[in-house]
This record gives C-alpha cells, sequence and structure tokens, in this order.
C-alpha cells in the first residue's frame, strides 16, 4: 500500500481553526484511506491545540467518476488538549 500524507484544517462556525498533519496508507483495492494524525494548534479557541489520533477514510457512499468527485465518511476519533490557561482571545 502507497504512503501518503496530508495536512490541513477544519474551520468552527465561528471561524475558530484546528490545524493538523497526517500520515497513512491507501488500500486502493478496498478504496480506503487510513491516518494516524496530529493536532498542530489553530486559531481562536484551537490555537494552543494539540492532540493525536486516527482518522480513517472508507470508500465514498457515492463516487462519479467522470469527475473524480465524490461524499463519504471520514471518522476522525483520538484526543484533543487546549492549555486552558491561555485567556480565550489575545489583545
Amino acid at each position: 500500500m502507497p504512503s501518503m500524507a496530508k495536512r490541513g484544517s477544519s474551520r468552527t462556525m465561528n471561524g475558530d481553526r484546528l490545524d493538523m498533519v497526517a500520515s497513512g496508507t491507501l488500500d486502493f483495492t478496498a478504496s480506503v484511506a487510513s491516518y494516524t494524525c496530529r493536532i498542530t494548534g489553530g486559531s481562536g479557541h484551537f490555537r494552543a491545540a494539540s492532540g493525536t489520533g486516527s482518522w480513517l477514510v472508507p470508500a465514498p457512499a457515492v463516487f462519479d467518476p467522470a469527475t473524480g468527485t465524490g461524499r463519504g465518511d471520514e471518522i476522525l476519533d483520538g484526543t484533543l488538549l487546549r492549555a486552558l490557561s491561555l485567556p480565550d482571545r489575545l489583545p
């Protein structure tokens, strides 16, 4: 199975950002990607965040081979820590 790496962010409705990096493998036969991920911080409430976990991306529930686009679930499981000693917002 080929190795893969990715990085990205998720945003809350109020704009706070959670950043992560991940590395894992892709099983082409089953169309499943499996990663270990690490939280690297973010903004707002997540600016001092850290943590680790797993990220499973099963085969998409809907896939259009003509465009290469699809829709499906992604399952994240792990621990998210935040330094509580920091104020909610920096001046």
